[in-house]
């Protein structure tokens, strides 16, 4: 840990913070660091991330079958209850990659942003 902190200070990382506070810093990661609480905010944080995916994936979906029966971005917005701006890029994609797979449109989609 020491050459950490010295390899910071030598590069100016956190340099007066380090030099002024260096042994607060020290029992901070020494003391503080609880290896259980970060496992389960990490696993809460993708857990999240997954419920946000499929969520997304869903409106993808459901999109696709809208746009196939004909409806127009306004129509499908109302039905889905979305804002017509939320839900253009999805509908634009959908409708330039028809064949494509609500995974394969998050993944454009994901490309663009």
């Amino acid at each position: 840990m020491d050459a950490a902190v010295e390899h910071c200070i030598a590069n100016g990382i956190l340099e007066k913070l380090l030099m002024e506070h260096r042994a607060e810093v020290y029992e901070m990661v020494l003391f503080e660091y609880d290896e259980e609480a970060h496992i389960a905010s990490e696993k809460e944080i993708s857990r999240e991330e997954g419920l946000a995916q499929g969520g997304f994936l869903a409106m993808i979906s459901l999109t696709k079958k809208k746009l196939q029966r004909g409806k127009s971005l306004s129509e499908i917005a109302q039905d889905l209850e979305e804002d017509e701006s939320a839900l253009e890029p999805i509908f634009l994609a959908v409708q330039k990659e028809p064949q494509k797979s609500p995974e394969e449109i998050l993944e454009l989609l994901s490309e663009n942003r």
